[in-house]
């Protein structure tokens, strides 16, 4: 019996379903109640996909799994997240930031991967910033993280969440996307 080694599957769900899945939702909160809708927005749209390139060209590096696979599986998978029948909720995709910036989880583990292969992080930047300023009153995670990052800024809120330190560049980026999204545009 013959199995491909399971460890790009793994990978393609963290780094690239769960990943855009959760981009979208933090991208989208305050604006929209489901990923559907957030999916509808030529901006966060176009960042989700940007942030799964992240994922697609990094994966595909390992060299356990085609780059054409992976774009397919994206592509695909934007589709299914603006399927309206699946009401998924921005509040549901989003919850839990503590686990989703974890060091292994899909955004960090992406962002080291990546780092690894030499892929450009910048279109991970706006996810990053757009999970500080997520704050769901019904979410314990979401409310710490954010008045983490109130209190202690980005650097030091991503480090005890991420155990990455952030260059001052990534900082900066990070930073910027804050300000834009606190005036309302992804920028």
């Amino acid at each position: 019996l013959f199995c491909d080694p399971i460890e790009p599957y793994i990978q393609r769900k963290l780094f690239v379903h769960n990943m855009c899945h959760c981009a979208c939702a933090y991208l989208a909160a305050g604006k929209y109640e489901f990923i559907h809708e957030a999916m509808c927005d030529p901006a966060i749209r176009y960042l989700v996909e940007q942030a799964g390139l992240v994922g697609v060209r990094s994966i595909a590096a390992e060299g356990k799994m085609s780059y054409d696979s992976l774009l397919d599986f994206l592509i695909k998978l934007q589709y299914r997240f603006s399927n309206v029948n699946l009401r998924d909720t921005i509040a549901r995709v989003g919850a839990d930031p503590i686990r989703k910036l974890g060091n292994d989880d899909r955004i960090t583990g992406l962002y080291r991967l990546a780092k690894e292969h030499g892929v450009d992080v910048s279109f991970l930047m706006p996810v990053y910033a757009a999970a500080l300023c997520y704050r769901n009153e019904a979410d314990k995670a979401s409310i710490q993280v954010n008045d983490d990052y109130n209190a202690s800024g980005v650097k030091e809120t991503l480090k005890k969440y991420t155990e990455i330190d952030f260059s001052d560049l990534e900082v900066q980026q990070i930073e910027t996307h804050i300000a834009n999204l606190q005036k309302g545009n992804l920028g």
